[in-house]
């Protein structure tokens, strides 16, 4: 199987190369011998050097620029020699992110940054020039990019403007000689993810300028002030820059790029796909796999994870993604998976470990229908999704329609025929279709309800152990469906079933020495059981206490071992058990986890009241 993971960068957390890095690691936990094509991506954002280099290498390189606010700073820029290509991300040099809130001036903030990257980049030899436009400070049409490059602003007494949005008010011409014989010959491409014009309602002002702080009265002023420059251009350039889509994005700086370097205004996504190669890759890849710090209804205008997914499915491939946030829309994937799904606990969690959740993220997306509704048709049937690829997906049976989703896809898997082999191949299928059956029969109301679906998953497993009788999972759930349809039954059958289940927990722990699950259901069985039938309770405590040592990630096993310890007035043994809860970082079943969480915190609270 060709997966291709394909990320965004993650604002603030995670490059789009280290996220590919660790959503490649998440999706090799699921399908181990999977072939990944990496290709990260951007929109012309942040990451697009990122995203560049990676396909097609180059150096990073810095220089000299005057920031937003008119300081002096480093920025960088991508410069491949080989190409004499250039590619910069406007948002080094004149990016919204290096002004503090305090003192971001909306009316005066600059480009000049990005125009001393530009010419930096022409002075090395650059031919082509790629300008990613976003996330800027600035609201001044291009106008200090300009003079960066050479134009002068003048006012109607012929001197040179100050920086900033406002002051194009007073800008009476421009010149453009310098800047023309800079840029002779210079291929310029302006990447953007809006379309948005300069000016009018959709246009900068209007739409971008509150993002950059401006109040509504500074709104007022800069579309002033961009109409005039709008104008001005228009006379002294030829440049009728209004209008056109794009033209007022970051900042309006499209509009300065079309005026003074004659720049081509292109979606960046779709540019990128096709530059990385991530639109030649899709043809040959079974699944693609993108992300995002956040998806909303905004990604459908612009962003790259989107222009990929709308791709992918031009191509017969499907889509999945995950994001830091997500907000449930419209979106054209497959699947989405968010950081929180796959157990961040806040905001702060998904930014301070993101490579970690992007991982946990990916090998959920990976996993269950949406991809194997891809891969179990029967032109794929020698090449079906390994067993284990349903085990995130299962341990993540609380997120929205997951457990059915696993179901119905086991249950697909296990209609298809593979050529050459009998049914030995089913039986790691079976054993994970009986423990899903299991977990949806506990949700039933009635009982028979539970007991169809216990007696349904119970044959599941039984076919599962006379397929293959050396898996331990085979006979651990065997023994737990049995003991789940015959609670439902009724006492008396529980209790002429306990030799049974025994026996299976018996043969899990041949086969697998150290399953705690198994020691944790002879401690059930040997506690709730009557001496006079077998139970014990000092040897369940043993039993309790084994499981939890065996299996610390199972947070299931602290509860009955802290009631276990009050039973023998142990007080100090169970307040402890139950605080170790909440120092599980990554708990082995997730979906239990809140439940068996919340449990343990009742209890201590009620214990250490007693204190």
């Amino acid at each position: 199987m060709r997966i291709l993971v394909a990320p965004n960068a993650f604002k603030g957390s995670l490059s789009c190369v280290d996220a590919a890095r660790a959503m490649a690691r998440g999706v090799l936990a699921v399908f181990k011998g999977a072939k990944i094509v990496s290709i990260p991506i951007a929109d012309g954002g942040d990451g697009l050097i990122d995203a560049l280099r990676a396909t097609l290498g180059g150096a990073v390189v810095s220089a000299s620029v005057r920031g937003p606010r008119g300081e002096r700073r480093r920025a960088a820029y991508l410069w491949i020699a080989g190409k004499n290509l250039a590619v910069i991300e406007m948002a080094r040099a004149s990016g919204l992110a290096l002004v503090p809130p305090a003192k971001r001036r909306p009316l005066a903030a600059t480009s000049r940054g990005t125009g001393d990257l530009i010419r930096d980049a022409v002075r090395r030899g650059a031919r082509t020039i790629i300008v990613g436009m976003g996330g800027t400070a600035s609201s001044d049409g291009g106008a200090g990019m300009a003079r960066a490059l050479g134009a002068r602003l003048l006012d109607a007494e012929g001197r040179e403007l100050p920086d900033g949005a406002e002051a194009l008010l007073r800008l009476a011409r421009v010149e453009t000689a310098v800047s023309r014989r800079l840029l002779a010959g210079v291929r310029m491409i302006a990447l953007s993810d809006v379309t948005n014009p300069l000016l009018g309602p959709k246009g900068s002002a209007a739409v971008f300028g509150p993002q950059k702080g401006a109040s509504k009265a500074e709104v007022k002023v800069i579309e002033r002030a961009l109409t005039h420059w709008a104008a001005v251009l228009a006379r002294d350039t030829g440049a009728r820059v209004a209008r056109v889509p794009g033209a007022g994005a970051a900042g309006g700086l499209g509009a300065g790029l079309l005026a003074f370097a004659n720049a081509s205004i292109v979606p960046g996504a779709d540019w990128i796909l096709k530059k990385t190669g991530a639109l030649k890759a899709l043809k040959t890849c079974d699944l693609a796999l993108t992300a995002e710090g956040r998806l909303d209804a905004t990604s459908l205008y612009g962003k790259a994870p989107v222009a990929l997914a709308r791709a992918a499915k031009r191509a017969g491939v499907p889509c999945v993604a995950i994001a830091g946030q997500v907000e449930r829309s419209v979106l054209p994937f497959r699947k989405i998976v968010s950081f929180s799904d796959a157990g961040a606990k806040s905001t702060n969690d998904s930014i301070r470990r993101a490579a970690i959740w992007a991982r946990k993220a990916a090998a959920m997306a990976v996993s269950g229908l949406a991809v194997m509704a891809a891969l179990s048709v029967p032109a794929r049937a020698n090449k079906l999704a390994p067993p284990e690829s349903f085990d995130v997906q299962y341990f993540q049976r609380h997120v929205g329609g997951n457990l059915q989703e696993n179901i119905d896809a086991l249950e697909g898997i296990l209609k298809s025929e593979v050529i050459g082999e009998g049914d030995s191949w089913k039986a790691d299928y079976l054993w994970r279709l009986c423990r899903g059956k299991v977990r949806r029969g506990e949700s039933f109301k009635t009982k028979a309800e539970r007991m169809a679906e216990y007696e349904s998953a119970k044959r599941d497993c039984e076919r599962s152990v006379a397929l293959s009788s050396r898996t331990a999972e085979a006979h651990f759930w065997l023994g737990v469906g049995l003991g789940r349809w015959a609670e439902t039954k009724g006492m008396m059958k529980a209790l002429f079933t306990l030799g049974t289940i025994k026996k299976e927990m018996a043969e899990t722990l041949k086969l697998d020495p150290l399953h705690g699950g198994a020691h944790h259901v002879l401690a059930e069985i040997l506690w709730q059981v009557p001496g006079l039938a077998g139970g014990d309770k000092k040897k369940a405590l043993s039993e309790f206490e084994l499981a939890v040592k065996l299996s610390p990630a199972h947070s299931a096993n602290y509860q009955p071992l802290a009631e276990a310890y009050l039973h023998f007035d142990r007080k100090e043994d169970a307040i402890r058990t139950l605080r170790a809860v909440e120092a599980i970082k990554e708990p082995a079943d997730p979906a239990e986890y809140p439940e068996n969480l919340a449990d343990a915190k009742k209890l201590l609270s009620k214990l250490e009241a007693g204190r």
